[in-house]
């Protein structure tokens, strides 16, 4: 049912931003040098310096698929496979600040700052409420 594939969304979307705040975290730790890695979190010990952008990608990936099939199971498809044009440049542009900045910590304050991020959820809106 469409209904899945919008909670598998909204988890996957929910991960992607959790595992884009543990890769502020290992990109923080990696800039300061007083630190040792496994002060502030046990766990980082375990990772590699590619772990972590290997998992965001994975699950940008989940958070792409599990939004096109939500949006091809609707009744009325053909307007909301349109919305995954802003659905797909968010998450590239969430994927390009989370590996560019270790500003990631607070993701809220990422998106505010964005500019184009800001345009990208104002078009999907738009595009939720003209659909509906």
């Amino acid at each position: 049912p469409k209904n899945w594939w919008l909670l598998l969304f909204i988890y996957f979307l929910a991960a992607l931003l959790a595992f884009g705040k543990r890769n502020g975290d290992w990109a923080l730790l990696h800039s300061q040098k007083n630190i040792q890695l496994g002060q502030t979190r046990f766990s980082m010990l375990r990772y590699s310096s590619r772990r972590p952008d290997c998992v965001i990608t994975l699950t940008a990936l989940f958070v792409i698929v599990s939004y096109i099939l939500f949006s091809l199971f609707r009744t009325d498809t053909f307007p909301f496979i349109l919305s995954v044009i802003p659905v797909l440049l968010g998450i590239s542009n969430y994927l390009r600040l989370t590996i560019k900045s270790s500003s990631v910590e607070m993701p809220e304050k990422l998106f505010i700052e964005s500019w184009f991020f800001m345009i990208i959820v104002s078009i999907w809106a738009l595009m939720m409420c003209f659909f509906s």
